[in-house]
């Protein structure tokens, strides 16, 4: 009996050790790891080089800016500062003198001319994003007064910011905009005034229609135009050159303004509390905002940024109307320009690639717009090819 057992001790230990000799010398599988310490490398590889687009700019150099901008300016007679960005760099470059005489460059202050409705249609959006106001109320609502109407139709907050309130584009007891115009003056004008056609109808650029608007947004927060750009984007986006008119230590930081004749420009006088063309501003300061736009810098009002160039309706063949900003039917970039009395400014931005542009100039009649959009497509397509496994040195 003891025999049997020994024998099975045995023929179990022998099976055991077969086994375990089976799995120590069968043929090593030499393809399966290959292919796996391939997959892993390329997983590491393909995190690495998406790791390094992230990390690459399509910021335009010196150079390549010179390039576009430095013949042009050789015919300006007054100061151009431009400005590029995208997540990782921006670039800021000036040309020519501010009014101390000192070189212009990225604290140099412009009128900002038009691109003041842009703020205005962003502060219109935030009251609307924290509830305080609707797009679709009726002005006179908000302003507390009766303003002109088209038989029942009532003006809309949301008319006024995309150009469609039927307003004109000036009024008409409003002169050169280096004459002063006030708040009183305004609604002296809308006591008496008519729309030119019914709201929603027809798209008129109406300066008068935006002028309205920051006097009704003014008037919901209980001060001034100013005192609201200041709160609620000036300090949230620390742009400390930004405002409407000029404190006393800021005038030798203005760029002077040139008349197309390039003759020196009066200054300009904001169109009741300046909504409309009053904002004076910076080149970095403004990047700050399109810093926002794109993504850059943190908010606590993106859903606000994004809803002020939603698109509302079609500006003309080339242009939706968001709340102050123009959108590229054909790029999508969006974008606002503005001219006045011896200024010429551009702000534009794209949020797919996330790169912006900012050009001012002291001279009515520098390409601005032109200039802007150039330097901000050659950006998106740096862009597009980084992202497409292209590489900026």
């Amino acid at each position: 009996m003891r025999r049997i057992f020994i024998v099975v001790i045995w023929a179990a230990g022998l099976m055991v050790a077969s086994l375990c000799a089976w799995q120590i010398f069968q043929p090593i599988h030499t393809e399966t790891i290959y292919a796996d310490f391939r997959q892993r490398l390329e997983a590491n590889l393909r995190k690495s080089t998406d790791h390094a687009r992230l990390r690459q700019s399509a910021v335009l150099t010196p150079l390549e800016i010179t390039a576009v901008v430095g013949p042009l300016v050789k015919q300006c007679p007054g100061a151009v500062v431009v400005g590029v960005i995208d997540r990782n760099r921006q670039v800021v470059l000036g040309w020519g003198k501010d009014t101390s005489g000192a070189d212009a460059g990225g604290d140099t202050l412009f009128e900002t001319a038009s691109v003041s409705k842009a703020f205005a249609g962003l502060l219109l959006a935030q009251l609307v994003e924290v509830g305080d106001l609707q797009l679709e109320e009726p002005v006179e609502k908000v302003a507390n007064t009766t303003i002109p109407s088209f038989g029942k139709h009532k003006v809309t907050l949301r008319q006024l910011a995309t150009h469609t309130s039927g307003l004109p584009s000036w009024p008409d007891n409003r002169g050169a905009t280096t004459s002063p115009y006030s708040r009183r003056d305004l609604w002296s004008y809308l006591r008496q005034a008519s729309l030119v056609a019914r709201p929603d109808s027809e798209v008129l650029y109406s300066n008068t229609g935006f002028a309205l608007l920051g006097d009704a947004l003014a008037r919901k927060a209980g001060g001034s135009f100013n005192d609201l750009l200041q709160s609620r984007i000036c300090k949230p986006l620390a742009m400390t050159h930004t405002g409407v008119g000029l404190k006393a230590d800021e005038r030798s930081q203005l760029a002077i303004g040139h008349w197309a004749g390039k003759t020196a420009a009066h200054s300009s006088a904001p169109t009741a509390g300046g909504a409309a063309d009053g904002i004076r501003s910076t080149v970095r300061d403004l990047l700050k905002l399109v810093s926002a736009y794109i993504g850059i810098q943190p908010t606590d009002f993106e859903p606000a940024l994004k809803l002020s160039y939603d698109r509302y309706l079609a500006f003309d063949e080339h242009l939706d109307s968001g709340l102050g900003w123009f959108i590229d039917t054909e790029d999508g970039t969006v974008e606002k320009s503005g001219k006045i009395a011896g200024y010429r400014s551009h702000v534009s931005f794209d949020p797919v690639t996330k790169v912006g542009i900012v050009v001012l100039a002291g001279w009515e009649a520098f390409p601005s717009p032109e200039v802007g959009k150039k330097l901000l497509h050659l950006m998106m397509a740096r862009r597009n090819s980084i992202d497409s496994g292209g590489v900026v040195d």
